[in-house]
């Protein structure tokens, strides 16, 4: 005898309820946070777990067609739904639409077989368990594959509700293939009673799991966005403490070498007054974005002032980051021009790290000094200062 807690027929109607409740919930929230691909149809899935189990449950009420036929559908299209939820969720490729329609064409074949032409609940069971523990273990893969920094509890926890789906699903499969079975679902045994709560236990893992997500998503952004200077898409200052302070003190331990840059761009008040502020904001963006791709993934540009970026180059030489700094301002006056297509040019001062006498401060003001220096030598040149 089932124990009160694992009565299949109170598991369906808890399933109802919760699949109505984090259907809407899940939908209300896709609303207000549309930057988010996939939570709809969180809620689409949840609404089709809650419709198959109120049809299967009225087995014997309504005619068989909907009962039988129609509840194993919506169990697939909220299979479906989870999995491409999912696949949505993460920004990654989604299955053809025609796919979908082959498993769900086959699925009804399957039912209809097992219901109509050869009626067999074990056969239906078999299968509906089947097609659960693969889309179960699915999801479960989608999850934990190749996932974001900073998300990995998150995607762990909802992916273990969908794991323990899948074996509950593979036990039910097993049992029901190795044992004889009454012939009403909702008198089945416990196995089957864990198939409605391993159901229950996906829906509130999947609402909290991916609230955590969403949630730590946006925590990311907006510490990213805080941190990206919006109009350039470099770092900015605030990001520069935390950078000299963890470069210069592995620095200090490796006994490394440390160059900065200094780099201004020339006549940019000219530029401003001659082509107006937006020609400006272009030119800005252009060296921003050509310092980036000239350097190595390791290496830090940061816009320091107005048009003043700063050049953090780890386990670099001095005569290292004159050459890069040379090779920095060719490629400015190669790839950013003015209106009239006259190049930009830029003036850039380098210095290095001395662990026995600088700091933060005084590497900065020796770098920005070297600038100054290769805007009164004539500008578009670079001037090194030793430490």
């Amino acid at each position: 005898m089932l124990h009160p807690l694992l009565d299949i027929r109170t598991l369906a109607l808890t399933n109802v309820l919760f699949g109505l409740l984090f259907g809407v919930g899940f939908i209300l929230y896709a609303r207000e946070h549309k930057e988010f691909g996939g939570l709809r149809l969180f809620g689409v899935a949840n609404f089709c777990v809650a419709a198959s189990t109120l049809l299967i449950g009225l087995r014997g009420q309504i005619p068989d067609a909907f009962s039988i036929l129609g509840g194993n559908l919506l169990i697939v299209v909220a299979l479906i739904a989870y999995y491409e939820a999912v696949i949505r969720f993460r920004n990654r490729p989604t299955p053809p639409g025609w796919f979908w329609g082959v498993v769900l064409t086959v699925h009804a074949g399957v039912v209809g077989w097992f219901s109509m032409a050869t009626p067999s609940l074990t056969g239906r069971v078999v299968w509906a368990s089947l097609l659960l523990m693969i889309f179960a273990f699915a999801v479960v893969r989608a999850l934990m594959r190749h996932q974001e920094k900073g998300l990995e509890r998150g995607y762990l926890f909802t992916a273990i509700p969908f794991m323990l789906m899948g074996l509950v699903a593979l036990f039910r499969l097993v049992l029901t293939l190795t044992t004889p079975q009454p012939d009403d679902l909702m008198a089945m045994g416990t196995p089957h009673a864990l198939t409605f709560l391993s159901t229950e236990l996906a829906m509130i893992g999947s609402a909290f799991g991916f609230v955590w997500v969403a949630s730590t998503r946006l925590r990311i952004e907006l510490e990213t966005q805080a941190r990206i200077d919006p109009l350039t898409q470099v770092f900015n200052r605030l990001v520069l403490d935390e950078v000299l302070t963890r470069d210069l003190a592995f620095a200090r331990r490796s006994g490394e070498p440390l160059a900065v840059l200094m780099a201004d761009i020339d006549h940019f008040k000219e530029l401003n007054d001659r082509f107006g502020h937006q020609a400006g904001d272009r030119a800005l963006r252009g060296v921003a974005q050509t310092i980036k791709q000239h350097l190595r993934p390791y290496d830090v540009v940061i816009r320091y002032g107005g048009e003043e970026f700063l050049i953090v180059l780890p386990n670099t030489q001095g005569e290292q980051a004159v050459e890069v700094a040379e090779k920095l301002k060719e490629a400015v006056a190669q790839q950013v021009q003015t209106a009239d297509a006259t190049p930009i040019r830029i003036s850039m001062g380098v210095t290095t790290y001395d662990p026995a006498k600088d700091s933060w401060d005084t590497l900065i003001g020796r770098a920005d000094a070297a600038m100054y220096g290769a805007k009164h030598k004539g500008r578009d040149c670079v001037v090194w200062l030793s430490a």
